[in-house]
């Protein structure tokens, strides 16, 4: 059995350890910026640029054919329709944050907030 100075240690340590992970936790949450536009590239070169403040939907051309309908709804961008097929672009769901992104391999379309 340990003495009570050592249990009280413990707990201040225990107490710490806790407050720093809740101050760790705060400041990643709070560093999460939401954007103000999504920027759409096709085989690197900017095809469009959309305000996420109104709600659009838009025919996105693929690199070799093909198309991706990119969606704006409630300041979020997702791709809803694809013809690629794997469709891992429309699987990827929304995005709103800055540096978030969505892909699109086989055709070279690359949706990034900012």
């Amino acid at each position: 059995m340990g003495s009570i100075k050592q249990y009280k240690k413990d707990i201040l340590l225990l107490s710490f350890l806790i407050l720093a992970g809740l101050m760790v936790a705060i400041f990643t949450y709070k560093g999460e910026a939401v954007g103000k536009e999504a920027v759409v590239t096709i085989d690197s070169r900017e095809y469009g640029t959309y305000p996420l403040d109104q709600d659009i939907s838009v025919e996105i051309p693929g690199y070799h054919g093909g198309v991706n309908i990119l969606t704006i709804k409630n300041k979020t961008v997702s791709i809803t329709d694809a013809d690629c097929p794997d469709k891992l672009c429309v699987k990827t769901g929304s995005i709103k944050s800055i540096n978030e992104t969505i892909i699109c391999l086989p055709h070279r379309v690359v949706v990034r907030i900012r």
